[in-house]
């Protein structure tokens, strides 16, 4: 065993034997420090007396490592993804990732806080997530919107494990959450006029009812009523401009700005809505941040009260997109919806079976007829 066991000093640092540790090859275990009054750890290992006096010297010719950053670790899921989303943030600040990234982790982050927030961080479970993303897809949520939710989570929890901040959690507990299709039932239906009335009439007169009629007399999207402002209805135009991809994170990159021509009920509707009022003011006012959320569930208590099937605000814009394509050609449609004419006929243009057999009739295929004869087609 080394004899020599008393501190070594040398230019503002100090090395220490640890008795208490033993020896180990003949060596025993130093711990080098600075100064007082910082007192700070900057090098240990298992050193004879000369390796010791060489690792000082070399630590003093290449300078203190300056002290590391010390994370501070976390007890909850909410004080961990408010870290992690702090890490995000700062990665979009030096280009990392997009503004539309942010968005969604923050979104995604708010949404675990509010429903996992409190709980410890390592009594987080598989069946504990899961239930919660089926709660969430029984509130409405499409299947997609909750693997992201997922991936989110999953992310933070990784990053929390490498960065030491969760060393209690045990990430082989959670698996791979799955998301469950079956459980999902797409509302994709398309109302028609007369179930959107009888909605229409059952809701009461007021913030609600303005925003659905606004939705069903300018076919636009409900990130677009949301931003819309007072000064946007143009008077000496008889137009409602509609900001489309400028409306806000909800519709950026969805559809094009566009004027809408002010008619009839919709030019009733805007009077009534714009009188008196500043142009920068909300066109609705009062509507909240998460709007969507807002007109599915009045939508579908007001599909409950008034007996039809369930629908969606996208349910009536494609309503009105169905009517506009019947009377009119795409691309006449297509500028007042703001899509191409490629993503209107995919995706909103879905003739009802009535319409179908319809053009089925009046376009004669259904006959085989020459000069008023029929034809006798051979059997067998």
């Amino acid at each position: 065993m080394s004899k020599k066991t008393s501190t070594i000093r040398l230019g503002g640092l100090a090395a220490s034997p640890m008795r208490s540790r033993g020896e180990r090859d003949g060596r025993l275990y130093w711990r080098v420090r600075t100064s007082p009054p910082e007192r700070r750890t900057v090098a240990t290992g298992w050193w004879s007396d000369a390796e010791v006096a060489v690792a000082v010297a070399n630590l003093v010719a290449q300078g203190v490592p300056a002290p590391r950053e010390r994370r501070r670790g976390v007890r909850t899921v909410a004080e961990l993804l408010e870290a992690w989303c702090a890490h995000q943030a700062r990665r979009h600040a030096a280009g990392e990732i997009a503004p539309r990234t942010l968005d969604n982790y923050r979104r995604n982050v708010s949404r675990w806080c509010d429903a996992l927030g409190d709980v410890l961080v390592d009594r987080l479970s598989r069946p504990m997530v899961e239930d919660q993303l089926l709660e969430w897809q029984s509130q409405g949520g499409a299947p997609r919107s909750c693997r992201l939710a997922a991936t989110v989570l999953r992310a933070a929890l990784r990053w929390g494990e490498r960065r030491g901040l969760c060393p209690d959690l045990d990430l082989s507990r959670l698996g791979g959450a799955q998301v469950r299709e079956d459980e999902y039932v797409n509302n994709s239906h398309t109302p028609t006029r007369d179930e959107l009335i009888a909605v229409l009439e059952v809701l009461e007169p007021g913030r609600d009812q303005d925003t659905i009629r606004l939705l069903a007399l300018t076919g636009a999207r409900v990130g677009e009523i949301a931003a819309a402002r007072v000064g946007d209805y143009r008077r000496g135009e008889a137009a409602l401009r509609l900001h489309g991809r400028d409306a806000g994170r909800r519709t950026r990159g969805k559809v094009r700005p566009r004027s809408w021509p002010v008619l009839g009920e919709l030019q009733e509707l805007l009077e009534r809505l714009c009188r008196d009022r500043d142009p920068s003011e909300p066109l609705i006012e009062g509507l909240p941040v998460k709007v969507c959320h807002l007109t599915r569930e009045v939508l579908g208590a007001g599909c409950d009260a008034a007996g039809v099937p369930r629908f969606t605000a996208h349910g009536i814009r494609r309503m009105v997109a169905m009517e506009l394509i019947e009377r009119t050609d795409p691309r006449t449609v297509s500028e007042l919806t703001g899509h191409s004419v490629k993503t209107l006929l995919t995706n909103y243009v879905r003739p009802r079976a009535s319409k179908l057999r319809e053009v089925v009739s009046r376009s004669g295929v259904g006959r085989l007829e020459r000069r008023g004869q029929v034809l006798e087609l051979p059997r067998g």
